[in-house]
Order: C-alpha cells, then sequence, then structure tokens
C-alpha cells in the first residue's frame, strides 16, 4: 500500500483486493476444514518513526478493528477469536505521553477491552508484551527494532498469546 494511501480508506480497499486475491488461490480453498480455521493473531512490531507518526498513530485503533471486521469477514467467521500483541519497544521505558508507540500500545489495548470495543467481548484479547522485552545485555545484538534477536522475548510473545488465544476458546 503506497503511503499516501495507508490511513485512509481507500487504501484500505486496494488492500483488501490484494488480500482476496493472496487468499483465493485454488490452494487454499483446497485445503481441509480444520486447517483453514480462522483463529486468528497478530503482532505488529511497528515502526515509531516518522513513517508511522501523526495520522497513522492516530487511525491505529480504526483500522485494527476494521482489519478484525475483514478478516472474520473473509473467513466467513464471524466470532472467530483475535488475539493481539502490542508493541513492547524498550519495555515502554521512554515513550513520551502522546508519541506514536504509546498512541499504538494504546490502540492496541484497546481493541481487547470489552468496554471500549463491545461488539469484540470474549472474542478479542491484547496482550501486552512489553515485560517481555531484553535488553541488549542480555540479547545477541544490539538491534531494538527486533527485540535485540532476544529469543526469549519471541518465545514469551508466542507462550503469552497462545494462552490468550486457549481463554477465548474456552
Amino acid at each position: 500500500m503506497n503511503r499516501a494511501d495507508s490511513g485512509s480508506w481507500n487504501g484500505w480497499n486496494r488492500q483488501r483486493t490484494i488480500y482476496r486475491r493472496a487468499f483465493s488461490r485454488p490452494s487454499l480453498a483446497a485445503l481441509p476444514r480444520a486447517v483453514r480455521r480462522a483463529d486468528l493473531v497478530s503482532w505488529s512490531r511497528i515502526s515509531t518513526s516518522s513513517r508511522q507518526a501523526g495520522a497513522h498513530a492516530l487511525r491505529y485503533e480504526q483500522n485494527l478493528t476494521r482489519l478484525i471486521e475483514l478478516l472474520r469477514e473473509e473467513f466467513k467467521a464471524p466470532n472467530a477469536p483475535f488475539v493481539v500483541a502490542t508493541c513492547g519497544f524498550n519495555g515502554g521505558e521512554g515513550w513520551q505521553p502522546g508519541s506514536s508507540a504509546q498512541t499504538i500500545w494504546n490502540a492496541q489495548m484497546a481493541v481487547g477491552d470489552p468496554r471500549k470495543h463491545p461488539k469484540f467481548a470474549g472474542t478479542v484479547a491484547s496482550v501486552d508484551t512489553r515485560p517481555f522485552y531484553r535488553p541488549p545485555a542480555q540479547s545477541p545484538r544490539n538491534q531494538s527494532f527486533h527485540y535485540h534477536g532476544n529469543a526469549e522475548t519471541y518465545m514469551l510473545v508466542g507462550e503469552a498469546m497462545g494462552k490468550a488465544m486457549v481463554e477465548l476458546k474456552q
């Protein structure tokens, strides 16, 4: 999607067309129903650079909500469980109030809050990944935008997302 369109509904419609082409391939349709289940997870390890600033960050909650709705529609699974893992760069330390990182984290947590999104109650969960951040001294490299390549971080995020999915399905 082109940056100029990324915050607009026209951009979403173009992305939806691309998405539908990808998921309408005969090989996907031929999969057994058990394999095509619509249990959905998302871990958007977003960039907090200027690319995500301003309107993009401010629309994140609206766009994430719409993504969940579109995926459920596409898979004909209106109540498919959906787990969102938040951005957790630097464990949240140093985020300025109103920054892109804080705004996007708030949006990611909001979609799993039944008071803010009652239509998702019991079917969408948010997982706070900030506690799983490991600093460079405990990681193989100093590259924060990939959580310093720390396998423990990835394992903890995956485990938390799996547990959240199990809770949604009970």
